[in-house]
């Protein structure tokens, strides 16, 4: 899931993707978008969690084979 912020002449608009779909939200202000902001980037940082950890899990993970790596030098 990715959020992407995108500035107008007189307003902001919010673009929340995911491999399934997209919306977009409208914020009339920098004060809103950041309000609308702060309360989707746990939605957002838990889908990426989730998906290195099942990177991690399969191996797939550039960050999870350098993990490994280190964690066997110890």
């Amino acid at each position: 899931m990715t959020i992407h912020l995108y500035r107008g002449p007189s307003n902001y608009l919010i673009d929340l993707s995911s491999n399934v779909s997209s919306e977009v939200v409208y914020a009339a202000t920098l004060p809103d978008a950041m309000d609308l902001l702060a309360k989707w980037m746990p939605v957002v940082s838990s889908a990426s969690l989730g998906c290195l950890l099942t990177e991690l899990d399969r191996g797939e993970s550039a960050l999870g084979q350098l993990i490994v790596k280190a964690v066997g030098k110890q």
